[in-house]
């Protein structure tokens, strides 16, 4: 198997895809350029690249579930995607992040809040830079530092 971003043409369509998302607005449970959340941008990406064949639609999720909940709505979310819609010939591993390098169309998972639930989520660019989406913001490309102490896991795509 091999890194599926160590393709040149991957890497390239993975960076036309998110520049055409950049200034979308947030919308919690959006599915649309007019308006999407964290997950659902990181979701809507990979059927953009045909990592997904689709994505669930009917789950919710409250805007504050990780103050309130004790499960890993995002990981959780993640790794039924994987099991349900990923595209054949594609295999993806979640690793526990220790500060290991990542590399570009890795997706981060992140823990904002005391609690330690992964709540927030974005795919590393390379170099040092993650593509996400927050509320006052939209979808928008920012330097990883800031985020980097809050990883908890990442998701790397391979296929083969």
């Amino acid at each position: 198997m091999r890194e599926y971003f160590a393709n040149v043409n991957n890497q390239i369509r993975l960076n036309h895809i998110i520049a055409s998302w950049i200034g979308a607005p947030y919308h919690h449970m959006g599915y649309t350029r007019g308006g999407v959340d964290c997950t659902k941008f990181v979701g809507l990406v990979c059927l953009e690249l045909g990592i997904l064949w689709d994505m669930e639609r009917d789950i919710y999720y409250g805007r504050d579930w990780y103050i309130h909940g004790q499960h890993e709505v995002v990981l959780e979310s993640f790794d039924r995607h994987i099991a349900a819609f990923l595209q054949p010939g594609l295999h993806i591993s979640k690793f526990v992040y220790t500060k290991q390098p990542l590399i570009n169309g890795d997706v981060v998972c992140i823990a904002t809040h005391a609690k330690g639930l992964c709540n927030h989520t974005g795919i590393f660019l390379d170099p040092n830079r993650m593509a996400h989406c927050l509320e006052f913001k939209g979808i928008f490309i920012c330097d990883f530092g800031q985020w980097g102490p809050n990883v908890k896991f990442f998701y790397r795509l391979y296929e083969g």
